[in-house]
């Protein structure tokens, strides 16, 4: 009776202590750290460390690139980020997003369908429309002055949004925007219609006199003779 019941305790030990690391392998597979490529030229620092081409880059990684330099951060089929020169960006990624802060220069960016992309600059957020596949550049100038300047977006395939205190823009492919003075015009309806209408009005003068003239000439038959200043009247009835 005694040997039994210390073989069920010992039973419940083995199970409870095999049950305790199954779940602390599954916490740490949940959390555990993504990785992508990186390939580098000229001066490029990763978390304030000189970096190296084909090297790993982790998650919450910051980036910053000299002049005359770049970098590529390959995410496998989620997409890439290239670094352009005089960039900073911290990059965050999982399986199914990207995100990113862009303190100042160019990044372009190129997200798979189903992966959710946003980049935020200090004035601005961009977001990539997750249903399709994405590429577009994102700039800010925060180097000059004190003061940040304006955001730009350009949409090279697919769509975005340009996301600017309470006012949302979409930048469609070949289209690009900013938050100040080079934004691209937006024509309202009336004004397209008052342009075709404008554009049309040469044609219906044109086709009005033609009309005038051969009623005026079924109803009274009248002889007219181009080429010259005079208009012969026949009285032949």
């Amino acid at each position: 009776m005694f040997g039994k019941q210390n073989v069920r305790k010992s039973i419940a030990l083995a199970l409870t202590m095999a049950l305790f690391f199954v779940t602390s392998m599954v916490a740490l597979a949940g959390t555990k750290n993504m990785a992508g490529d990186i390939t580098v030229r000229g001066q490029v620092s990763i978390n304030g460390q000189t970096a190296v081409s084909n090297s790993t880059i982790f998650s919450a990684s910051s980036i910053a690139t000299g002049a005359d330099s770049s970098a590529i951060i390959y995410l496998g089929k989620n997409g890439r980020v290239e670094v352009l020169s005089g960039s900073s960006l911290t990059i965050t990624f999982t399986e199914t997003s990207i995100t990113g802060t862009l303190s100042n220069g160019n990044v372009r960016v190129a997200n798979a369908p189903g992966v959710e992309t946003t980049l935020t600059t200090s004035n601005s957020t961009v977001i990539a429309d997750s249903a399709q596949a994405n590429t577009f550049s994102v700039g800010i100038d925060c180097a000059a002055t004190a003061k940040c300047g304006e955001t730009s977006v350009d949409t090279v395939a697919g769509l975005v949004t340009l996301r600017n205190g309470s006012t949302d823009r979409q930048i469609a492919a070949g289209m690009d925007s900013g938050t100040g003075s080079n934004r691209l015009p937006q024509t309202s309806d009336h004004d397209d219609d008052h342009k075709k209408n404008r554009a049309a009005l040469p044609f219906f003068l044109i086709i009005g006199g033609a009309l005038a003239v051969i009623l005026y000439t079924a109803f009274h038959g009248n002889d007219f003779k181009f080429g010259s200043n005079a208009v012969i009247v026949s009285t032949t009835r």
